[in-house]
């Protein structure tokens, strides 16, 4: 299916923007984008809308090839039933993880191949699909296949010559292991997000051994150190974080580990190297921009990446993402929003 190409508002702009003596990253997140063989027969273009979001990758890629590094934060396929909605019965489970594995594969390409500069990809709860029609071992992707498709789920790549870093947490690191609809203790509105032991023991290790001269900005899919959404584990993170911070030495109490209770590690992290510094934390997952703060973390939700509103959509304003520039001289973050995601700046 070939689309009609729509350039959002400012991105021009926003491209010619680009200062390279910053760090710089652009950001995209919740894209949705839909199957291409669709899942019944006489379903049209016009009525599995998703389809058309996938226009926003190469507009996106037309900034991202100008900055440093380009990030997807997330629900970036709609697994399971997609657009087409939860009430229709469809298809078996085989048949369910054959067409989203379809999807991910052709997310995958068509966000990485070619591209001049790195791509990281961030997993979100739509990617797996939490949908309990198919929260089954064979009728959902599993962590494995995002590992294999999206190189790991979490960990840091340094950007030596701009002495920044970019961290990228897996927020839906749920629990696998369980049989038939207990497959995964999986998503809910109310508990969005896990990390597991073996995440956050990683993440530990990675913030005692990173240079202290490196300025390291957080991405992922769901906010974090939210009281009403909070995520499993999350607490362990923050503490991490915030040693990192002051240089102090932390220790992570593993009898406290909520689900997934993958086992536990050592508890003390040494830090001898002295503070680090945080840039922030962007993420997604609300579909709105709004800015919040983990712990003494500046945390930043984007917005989506599409519209459905129909004065919005085929407009210049249905798309939206950021290139977010990171002055590590003078601790300061500038953002300029494409399409309808709005500019912000901060100190940090």
């Amino acid at each position: 299916m070939k689309y009609v190409d729509l350039v959002p508002r400012n991105l021009n702009t926003v491209v010619n923007s680009v200062n390279n003596s910053k760090f710089n990253f652009s950001f995209i997140t919740d894209i949705h984008a839909d199957n291409h063989n669709l899942r019944i027969d006489g379903v049209g273009y016009k009525d599995a809308s998703y389809l058309r979001h996938w226009r926003a990758i190469p507009q996106f890629q037309k900034l991202g090839n100008k900055t440093d590094v380009m990030i997807y934060g997330g629900d970036n396929i709609d697994g399971g039933l997609g657009s087409l909605g939860s009430d229709i019965g469809i298809i078996d489970e085989w048949s369910a993880r054959h067409s989203m594995l379809g999807t991910l594969k052709r997310f995958t390409n068509a966000a990485v191949a070619g591209q001049e500069k790195p791509v990281i990809i961030c997993k979100g709860n739509h990617d797996a699909c939490f949908d309990p029609a198919w929260r089954k071992r064979k009728g959902m992707l599993c962590n494995a296949d995002f590992e294999e498709y999206w190189n790991g789920l979490y960990g840091g790549v340094l950007f030596p010559d701009k002495n920044a870093a970019i961290y990228r947490f897996d927020t839906c690191d749920f629990y696998e292991g369980g049989t038939g609809d207990k497959y995964t203790d999986g998503y809910s509105d109310t508990a969005p997000g896990a990390f597991s032991a073996k995440q956050i023991n990683a993440f530990g290790e990675w913030l005692v051994n990173v240079p202290r001269n490196y300025h390291v900005a957080l991405v992922g899919h769901t906010p974090l150190g939210l009281s009403k959404f909070p995520v499993r584990n999350e607490n362990m993170i923050s503490t991490l974080i915030e040693g990192f911070k002051s240089g102090s030495p932390v220790t992570i109490d593993w009898s406290k580990l909520g689900q997934p209770n993958d086992g536990s590690f050592g508890g003390l992290k040494t830090n001898t190297k002295g503070a680090g510094v945080v840039v922030g934390y962007f993420c997604g997952h609300w579909h709105e921009q709004v800015e919040g703060a983990f712990g003494t973390v500046k945390m930043i939700l984007c917005d989506v990446g599409f519209s459905h509103t129909a004065s919005q959509v085929d407009t210049p304003d249905e798309l939206a993402f950021y290139k977010i520039e990171v002055d590590t001289a003078t601790r300061k973050v500038t953002s300029k929003g494409v399409g309808r995601a709005r500019d912000f700046t901060y100190n940090y």
